[in-house]
């Protein structure tokens, strides 16, 4: 017999959740960016500046250029998948100092 255990910590709104992450990235110095769209990096490419940002990219070409000043680039190899409501979909993590998103 096998023991699972698991914690939810906190269950957003897909509104509420980008909300949280950027109050989030505001208050960290330190930021991971794993599988995130470059969209969305760019979108909030004012949160970066003046932090320490790490960028995860499994792009075979690299990051675009507007993107490659942000911070270090990390090539990943793994392509992040999941399911949701039946659809393939990406995904990605956001790591700050205590949190994973």
């Amino acid at each position: 017999m096998a023991l699972l255990e698991f914690q939810v910590d906190e269950i957003f709104t897909i509104e509420e959740g980008l909300r949280s992450l950027r109050e989030e990235i505001g208050q960290n110095h330190s930021i991971e960016l794993i599988n995130i769209p470059i969209d969305l990096i760019r979108k909030w490419r004012p949160l970066f500046t003046g932090k320490k940002v790490t960028i995860y990219n499994n792009l075979v070409d690299g990051l675009p250029p507007d993107i490659q000043d942000l911070g270090k680039e990390v090539f990943s190899s793994v392509k992040m998948k999941g399911t949701l409501y039946g659809r393939i979909v990406n995904k990605g993590e956001i790591f700050l100092k205590n949190k994973i998103y």
